[in-house]
């Protein structure tokens, strides 16, 4: 994975979407680190600055600690995942 990513955002209501970089974060203990390949572009959050895309699919690439049930390389999808605790 790169140490550094791209991300859309929304800094107010009705703004434009901002594309931003960010630091890749690493899995923390039972968190998954996911290579996000497609999303919907949906805002869920009223809260600003917001980051878009609330339904993902991608595959996994890294395991923290204590998570089970995936492993590296499985494929994934969620939706309507809350914005702010995601790891990705």
């Amino acid at each position: 994975m790169p140490a550094i990513q791209k991300a859309l955002f929304v800094d107010s209501k009705s703004a434009s979407l901002i594309l931003r970089k960010r630091p890749v974060p690493k899995p923390e203990h039972e968190q998954l680190l996911g290579k996000i390949e497609t999303t919907a572009t949906f805002l869920r959050k009223s809260e600003y600055p917001a980051l878009v895309g609330t339904d993902i699919a991608g595959v996994i690439k890294e395991v923290g600690e204590g998570a089970s049930g995936f492993a590296k390389g499985d494929r994934v999808y969620l939706v309507f995942f809350d914005l702010l605790e995601i790891v990705y």
